[in-house]
């Protein structure tokens, strides 16, 4: 059989691994911990950048019906204005051919100068 001391040295060892052991599985515990954490803290930061990213994605839909309606108004705008000048533009052929259409601004002169003669 084995000795008192021998026994007791076994003990000793035995608690030693034990208590080893127990500090190991504890290590491990917190070790699994702190990747859990950092597992979960990684998770929540990707769906944070991720609402950004769709908050941006929307400000910058937004942003392209904002510059898309200026455009539209901007076009109407335009179209009013050549409109308007198509309109001053015919109207101001349609005098000028009406003063020249069958005199020049000479003989129109002229025949107003005559007029005038034979009402004095």
């Amino acid at each position: 059989m084995r000795s008192e001391v021998s026994i007791n040295k076994s003990n000793k060892l035995l608690r030693s691994n034990y208590s080893s052991v127990k500090t190991n599985v504890s290590t491990r515990s917190l070790d699994a911990q702190l990747k859990r954490q950092k597992a979960e803290l990684a998770l929540d930061q990707l769906c944070k950048r991720q609402n950004l990213e769709k908050e941006v994605e929307q400000y910058m839909l937004e942003l392209r019906q904002i510059v898309e309606l200026r455009n539209l108004e901007d076009n109407v705008e335009v179209a009013k204005l050549e409109d308007q000048f198509a309109v001053e533009y015919d109207q101001n052929m349609f005098d000028d051919n009406e003063l020249t259409k069958n005199n020049t601004p000479f003989e129109f002169e002229y025949c107003y100068a005559s007029l005038c003669k034979g009402l004095l």
